[in-house]
């Protein structure tokens, strides 16, 4: 198994926007398992319990953290798309 590069303590502090997935078993404890995220540092912006997702910002450092938390099926940092203006060559 690759080993993943360690991030630089200014990487690890930076805030990614996170979408945080619940496996289906935990479904009904949704929000058990959103807290125990929250006390590692996982700010919930949305909840939409009925789907098992969450959305919200957490350091970069503690994402790692939130993926070994028991109930937690994926913890995926939100893609950047970058579209280039009209007027620009390339579309």
């Amino acid at each position: 198994m690759d080993k993943v590069p360690e991030r630089s303590e200014q990487e690890a502090d930076q805030q990614a926007r996170i979408t945080v997935t619940v496996d289906d078993e935990h479904l009904d404890s949704f929000q058990e398992v959103i807290d125990v995220c929250g006390t590692m540092g996982l700010h919930v912006e949305q909840s939409l319990d009925v789907l098992g997702i969450a959305i919200g910002t957490v350091s970069r450092g503690k994402m790692q953290r939130l993926r070994q938390v028991p109930g937690v099926r994926g913890v995926e940092e939100e893609a950047e798309v970058q579209i280039a203006p009209p007027e620009s060559g390339v579309q």
